[in-house]
Parts: structure tokens; sequence; C-alpha cells
């Protein structure tokens, strides 16, 4: 990895995650060949202003595993901060404040989780109480039977069903997971 001094370093491309630099120029004078070279990408460490080229693997998976423990770490200090600011609040509402001197912070508490089994229990068995008290909030499709339907013809309601199902996949657009291996 690179690190590379400050002045070399934009605070535009800081901000933006990345940074190009022309390397330096080489020795004995010869500025006309430096200032042909090429710019290099890289992808910059926030933290350490340590630069990774985009082409080297292993300087990413090393970058990624340094950000990925110092986030880990910053993840964990936020929620001892969460709970140091909830015990300084007073209440039961959703929403409360916390006032210091120069700052104040708002608290929104999370909605009440459901055991989903008690609930279809009282759906199933009280059906005279349901419409007042439940909702069918979301549904998800079985996926292992979803992609057995995917390769079934059938009759004409089933096969409707599955064109449905087709139609209702949206691809996810969120970059895939990384875990580190080495």
């Amino acid at each position: 990895m690179v690190r590379l001094p400050a002045a070399a370093v934009d605070a535009a491309d800081l901000a933006g995650g990345t940074c190009s630099f022309v390397t330096s120029p080489p020795p004995g004078g010869q500025e006309a060949e430096a200032t042909a070279e090429a710019e290099v990408e890289h992808i910059v460490d926030p933290v350490s202003g340590e630069c990774a080229a985009i082409d080297d693997a292993d300087e990413l998976i090393g970058l990624y595993a340094a950000l990925d423990s110092a986030d880990k770490k910053i993840y964990a200090a936020k929620l001892k901060i969460r709970q140091a600011l909830s015990q300084l609040t007073e209440g039961d509402r959703k929403t409360r404040r916390v006032a210091g001197q120069t700052r104040t912070a708002k608290l929104t508490y999370p909605d009440v989780d459901w055991d989903q089994s008690i609930l279809r229990e009282i759906y199933e068995s009280y059906p005279q109480h349901r419409d007042t008290y439940l909702r069918i909030s979301s549904l998800r499709p079985l996926k292992r039977e979803v992609a057995k339907l995917q390769g079934t013809s059938g009759p004409p309601d089933l096969n409707t069903v599955r064109d449905m199902f087709t139609t209702a996949a949206r691809e996810s657009h969120r970059p895939p997971t990384v875990t580190v291996e080495k």
C-alpha cells in the first residue's frame, strides 16, 4: 500500500473515497517523461490515508480487512453511547430527548417485536377477533417452493401464479458482502 503525503491527497478525493495521483518524476530531471506518465487510481483509507491500487487484490483485501475491523470497533462504541444516552432519559415514550449544555439528542426507540407463532395461533384459533386485532403486514415467498414452481407447468391458475412470482421478483441492487478469509 502507498501512503500519500497530505498534500498529495485532495480533500475532495478523500470525501469520495478514491484518490488519484501522478507518480514522482524519475531521477535525472526528465520532467517531460514524468508528465506523460498516466495517473494511477487508488482507494484511500479515510482513517490512515493509505491508498490501495484498484488492480491489486492483496492491497484491496488488506484495506477492506482494516476498514472492517475499524468499522466493528466504531459500531461497538456507538452502541455503548446509545445505551449510555438511553440511561439519561426518563419516561417510556417512543421518542425521547436528552440535552447537555451545548448539544441535544433525540432517541427513537424501536417498535415492539411480536412472537409470530403466538400471533398465528391467535389468527387461526380466534377468527372472530383476528380482523379487529391482526393484519398481515408482509408476505415473503418460500424460496425453495417458488424455485420448484418456476420449472413447473400445470393448470392455468398455477401457470398464472408462476408468472406472477416471476414478475414479483426484483433483482437486488445492493453490493455483495465481502468476507475476508485470509
